[in-house]
């Protein structure tokens, strides 16, 4: 499991960081991850409030729905402080706070792709969950929670 995400790591990493951080796109991307972030809550049955999205774990999906694949997942902290050395994201532009959430999209956007199939193959009439938040980071624009 832990090759494999290295592997979409490296992926993404060599995805090329546009500079448009400006773009009012970003801002429509983010709006559509909130709405995504929704419909997601309507189909768990599960209480939707934006303050939700103040907190890591209410953008935790995986461990959401399956409690306890947390522990297939590399540690978070060791993935923020040791994986993401040569990646292409600029996390000097954050708020102190707001950088690990930029952190935590990567890592989550990686492990949905992984067990997507295995564990969410229900929840397929759904989007997947990260990717607009992926692609205002591969467009070089923040997110601020």
């Amino acid at each position: 499991m832990d090759n494999l995400f290295l592997e979409k790591l490296n992926d993404l990493k060599k995805e090329t960081v546009f500079e448009n951080e400006k773009s009012v796109a970003n801002i429509l991307l983010f709006k559509h991850y909130l709405q995504t972030m929704y419909k997601w809550y309507l189909e768990l049955s599960l209480e939707w409030d934006y303050k939700i999205t103040k907190r890591k774990e209410g953008h935790n999906l995986i461990e959401i729905i399956k409690p306890g694949l947390s522990n297939k997942m590399i540690d978070i902290d060791f993935f923020r402080v040791n994986l993401l050395n040569d990646t292409s994201f600029n996390t000097d532009k954050y708020r102190e706070f707001d950088y690990l959430f930029v952190y935590l999209f990567i890592y989550l956007f990686i492990y949905w792709d992984i067990f997507e199939n295995e564990y969410f193959s229900q929840y397929k009439h759904l989007p997947n969950p990260y990717l607009s938040v992926i692609k205002i980071l591969l467009r070089g624009g923040a997110c601020f929670l």
